[in-house]
C-alpha cells in the first residue's frame, strides 16, 4: 500500500537548531552562532521560508485531489435518487398511471412514477405447486403472507400461476420476488449473460410461451418477467377458479440454491425519489399552430411557457393560451421541419416563476440561487438553456452539468451545482464559459430535489394517488446516494487497487475467479503448474478449482457453471499459461476410532459424526482443498463431540488411489481433492 509522505515535518525552530549544527562542517571558520550574528538572521529568514514551503507542499487543495483522481480514473460519484419498484395490492379496478404522478410518503419523501402504466387489469390471484404428490395451493402463503417457498424442490415439479385478467393483451407483465439473503452475494450478470438454471415457460394448452425479458434471470433474483400469451384462453386446469394459467417448468436445475418464491405481482410500476418542479417535453408542428396536451400531474396543475425552434436556435414564444387539457399557440415564425423536436413545453409550479430565469451579466462565476431547502437537487435531470448569438439573433441554446468546473475548456457551456452555496455555479472563460449577460438570459427547464441516501419507502403503507388510497410496498428498493467526498473516493481507489484485474500470483486467480459475473461463488482455489489429467505433466497450467453455492454436502459445479469460470479466467491468464477450470475431486475418508466416553453417554456415535462432517465440510467459511490430515486434527475434532472424553486410537484410510501417505501416517490429498466422511466406526 502507497503512503502519503508528510512534507511538514519540521517546525521553525527545528530548521534553525538543524541549521546551525551543520555551520562547523559547511564553514568552520563561523563561529559565532548567537542570535544577534547577521547570518544567524538570515538563516532564520531562509527557515521560516522553508517552513511555508513545507506546509503549502504537504497541503492538496480540492481542485488538485480531483485532479490527481481523475488521472488515476477515478471521479466522484454524484447525487443519485434512491429507486423503487412499487407493487399494489387489494386493487379493485384498474389504475391508470401517468409519467410523473407522485406517490407522497408520510415522512416528507416523494416518489415519482418514471412512465406511463395500467396496473391492477392483470392481477396474480393463484399459485399452486405441482409434484408427484399432487397440486398445492399456496396462493395465501405467497401472495398473502409472503412466506418463502422452494417451488422446484422435488426434479419434476412445476409451478402454476393465475392471472386475472380485465382485457386480453399480447404480452404479460409480472413481477417475480425472488429470496436472495443468502451468505454468500451473487455477482452481478453481465450484458447478455445467461443463468445456469434453465425455465419453460408454457400456457394450459401446453404451448411454450416466448420470453420477452426476464430481469429474473430465471428465477436468481427479483425482477421483471414479460411472456408473450397471444392465443391464451382462460381455462380452470387445476380445479382452483377459471383465469389465464401459465406454467413453469425447471428445464436445468443448475447447480446453485433451489429459487425461494417470495412473491409475485401484475400490478407494479417503477418510481424514483425525487420531487419535480420544472420539466419540460419535447414535440414536433408541422406548421405555425400548436396544440400540447397536459397530461402529468405538475403539466395539469403548474403554469407553463413555451419556446420553438427555427433554423438557428431555440425561441421564446411571447403568447400562449392555457386550457384545462392542452397548451395552445400560434407562432409568428415558420418553426425548423428538418425532422426534429421543433417545440419545447416547459411547465413548472406556480412559486418556482421566480426562480425560473436569469441575468448572469457576464460575471465570472456566476452563481443562480435555487430553493433547495433541506434536499438536494437531482443533477441527472437538471435542464438549464442559455442565450447566445447567432446569424438570426439571439437563441437560447443548451448547457450541460458538470460535477465540477475545474477541467472545463474556457468554450465548454457548462454549469455545476454548488451544495454549500445552494446555487448553480457558471464559469469563468477559463474554466467554463461565463454565463450570458441579459433580461431572462438563463432559462431553467428541468428541476427537482431529491432526498438521495436518505430517501425511504414504507414497507407496506397505505398511500394516496390520483385521489384512491392505495396499499403499496417497494417490491425492489436501490438506495439513493449523496455526493462522493474525496476522503471516500481515496478509499474506493485503495479498494480498486487492492483488488486484482490481472492473475499473476495463486491468491490472484482465485480472487477473479470469485467474481464470475451471474455466479454464487462460495469458494476458489487456483494450483500452480498441476493439470489434474496429467499431474506430471502440468508445467504451464494453472488449475482454477471452484465450489458453487449450495446447502448439499457435496456442492459440486456443473458444466455451465465451469464454463463461465473458464471464461472468465481466460481473459486475464498471462501468455503461455493454460488454464484449467474443473471441479473438485471428492476423497473418502473412512475412519476407525476407539474412544474414552463419559459413563452413561449416549449419541456418542452421532455426535461424532457431526463433529468430522464438520471437520470436512466446504462452506463459505473454509475448506480443506488439498490439504493434509494429521490423525491429531481428526482426534482433535472428535475430542470437541458431546460425551468424549478422549480418544485412544484412531485409523484413517483414503477410498482413492491418487491420496497418498506420508512417513507420519498422515493423508495427503491430491491438490484438487477435498475430504468427505466415508465410513465410520466408533469403539469404546
Amino acid at each position: 500500500m502507497l503512503r502519503t509522505p508528510n512534507l511538514d515535518d519540521q517546525n521553525f525552530a527545528q530548521i534553525v537548531e538543524e541549521a546551525i549544527k551543520s555551520i562547523p562542517y559547511v564553514y568552520p571558520e563561523w563561529t559565532d552562532h548567537n542570535a544577534h550574528d547577521p547570518g544567524v538572521t538570515m538563516l532564520e529568514l531562509f527557515a521560516w521560508y522553508k517552513e511555508m514551503q513545507q506546509y503549502h507542499l504537504n497541503c492538496s487543495t480540492q481542485r488538485a485531489m480531483d485532479m490527481y483522481l481523475k488521472l488515476l480514473g477515478m471521479q466522484r460519484q454524484d447525487i443519485r435518487p434512491a429507486r423503487a419498484v412499487v407493487a399494489f395490492s387489494g386493487l379493485e379496478e384498474p389504475l391508470t398511471i401517468r409519467k410523473g404522478d407522485e406517490l407522497d410518503i408520510a415522512d416528507g419523501a416523494t416518489f415519482t412514477f418514471d412512465r406511463d402504466a395500467s396496473v391492477g387489469g392483470d392481477r396474480v390471484s393463484a399459485l399452486a405447486v405441482e409434484q408427484a404428490g399432487g397440486v398445492t395451493d399456496i396462493s395465501e402463503l405467497v401472495l398473502r403472507d409472503r412466506m418463502r417457498i422452494r417451488v422446484f424442490r422435488e426434479k419434476d415439479a412445476a409451478l402454476w400461476i393465475g392471472v386475472k385478467r380485465a382485457e386480453a393483451r399480447d404480452e404479460l407483465e409480472l413481477l417475480v420476488e425472488i429470496f436472495d439473503s443468502y451468505p454468500v452475494a451473487r455477482n452481478p450478470f453481465a450484458p447478455g449473460e445467461r443463468p445456469g438454471r434453465k425455465l419453460r415457460f408454457l400456457g394450459a394448452d401446453g404451448r411454450e410461451l416466448a420470453v420477452r425479458g426476464d430481469e429474473t434471470y430465471a428465477f436468481s433474483c427479483t425482477g421483471r418477467l414479460a411472456l408473450d400469451v397471444r392465443g391464451q384462453e382462460e381455462s380452470d386446469p387445476l380445479g382452483l377458479g377459471r383465469m389465464l394459467w401459465l406454467r413453469v417448468e425447471q428445464v436445468e436445475p443448475g447447480c446453485e440454491e433451489d429459487p425461494q418464491l417470495l412473491g409475485m405481482s401484475a400490478a407494479f410500476a417503477p418510481a424514483t425519489q425525487i420531487k419535480t418542479l420544472v420539466r419540460h417535453h419535447d414535440a414536433r408542428t408541422a406548421d405555425r399552430h400548436v396544440s400540447l396536451p397536459r397530461e402529468g400531474l405538475l403539466e395539469r396543475g403548474g403554469r407553463c411557457f413555451l419556446l420553438a425552434r427555427d433554423e438557428y436556435g431555440w425561441r421564446a414564444v411571447p403568447t400562449i393560451k392555457t386550457l384545462p387539457d392542452r397548451v395552445e399557440a400560434t407562432l409568428d415564425f415558420d418553426p425548423a421541419q428538418d425532422g426534429q423536436d421543433n417545440l419545447r413545453a416547459v411547465f413548472y409550479e406556480e412559486w418556482m416563476a421566480p426562480h425560473l430565469t436569469a441575468d448572469g451579466g457576464g460575471e465570472s462565476g456566476f452563481a443562480w440561487t435555487m430553493p433547495l431547502g433541506q434536499q438536494l437537487p437531482d443533477v441527472g435531470s437538471l435542464g438549464v438553456m442559455g442565450l447566445a448569438r447567432t446569424p438570426g439573433g439571439p437563441r437560447y441554446v443548451p448547457w450541460s452539468y458538470a460535477l465540477s468546473l475545474e477541467a472545463l475548456s474556457p468554450f465548454d457551456r457548462c454549469f455545476a451545482c454548488d451544495l454549500e452555496a445552494g446555487a448553480l455555479v457558471f464559469g469563468d472563460n477559463l474554466r467554463g464559459e461565463i454565463a450570458p449577460r441579459g433580461l431572462d438570459a438563463l432559462l431553467l427547464t428541468d428541476f427537482s430535489l431529491t432526498q438521495a441516501d436518505q430517501g425511504r419507502f414504507p414497507v407496506l403503507k397505505t398511500l394516496e394517488l390520483n385521489g384512491r388510497r392505495l396499499s403499496a410496498r417497494a417490491a425492489v428498493f436501490q438506495e439513493g446516494r449523496g455526493r462522493e467526498s474525496t476522503q471516500a473516493v481515496r478509499a474506493r481507489l485503495m479498494r480498486r487497487l487492492q483488488s486484482v484485474s490481472r492473475a499473476v500470483t495463486e491468491d490472484d486467480y482465485a480472487q477473479i475467479a470469485r467474481r464470475t459475473p451471474g455466479l454464487r461463488v462460495m469458494q476458489a482455489g487456483a494450483i500452480a503448474g498441476y493439470d489434474p489429467d496429467r499431474p506430471q505433466a502440468g508445467a504451464g497450467c494453472v488449475t482454477v478449482v471452484t465450489l458453487p453455492y449450495s446447502r448439499q454436502i457435496r456442492p459440486l459445479p456443473d458444466a455451465d457453471f465451469l464454463a463461465k469460470v473458464q471464461a472468465q479466467m481466460e481473459a486475464v491468464r498471462p501468455v503461455c499459461t493454460r488454464i484449467k477450470a474443473v471441479a473438485p475431486l471428492y476423497v473418502r475418508i473412512n475412519v476407525s476410532v476407539t474412544l474414552l466416553t463419559a459413563a452413561g453417554a449416549t449419541g456418542v456415535e452421532a455426535a461424532v459424526r457431526a463433529a468430522l462432517e464438520a471437520c470436512f465440510r466446504s462452506d463459505e467459511t473454509g475448506w480443506k482443498l488439498g490439504a493434509r490430515l494429521t490423525e491429531a486434527e481428526i482426534a482433535g475434532a472428535i475430542g470437541q463431540a458431546q460425551g468424549v472424553l478422549g480418544v485412544k486410537t484412531i485409523m484413517m484410510t483414503a477410498e482413492s488411489a491418487r491420496a497418498g501417505r506420508s512417513a507420519a501416517g498422515d493423508i495427503l490429498l491430491p491438490p484438487h481433492a477435498l475430504p468427505l466422511l466415508g465410513a465410520l466406526e466408533v469403539y469404546r
